[in-house]
């Protein structure tokens, strides 16, 4: 692939993939130990003025798992959204997964 092609890539791609991360650990483990950050992929779409996280429908009920093990505990999730050759921003974005409304098949 030439030079400028992978770039373009890149630029579209980047602009449109969202990766979804929750981030917990093990519970009793003490903030001494790093968290466990396990990212999923993901688009954002606009529909009707609304924006909505686009994923396949393992990727939510993966998430779903992670927060109902009574083993885990959840310190947050996080949208990544900085993955883009222009990326505006360099921290990922707190995500209020258990409140947010949720469909999948």
């Amino acid at each position: 692939m030439e030079d400028n092609a992978a770039e373009i890539t890149m630029k579209y791609f980047g602009q449109r993939l969202v990766g979804i991360a929750p981030v917990y650990r093990l519970k009793g483990e003490g903030k001494d130990v790093a968290p466990i950050v396990k990212v999923f992929s993901g688009t954002l779409m606009l529909f009707e003025n609304a924006v909505s996280l686009l994923t396949a429908g393992h990727v939510v009920s993966d998430i779903n798992a992670i927060y109902d093990n009574a083993e885990l505990e959840v310190e947050t999730c996080l949208l990544v959204d900085n993955l883009g050759i222009e990326a505006k921003h360099d921290h990922p974005i707190p995500f209020d997964w258990k409140s947010a409304a949720k469909a999948f098949i």
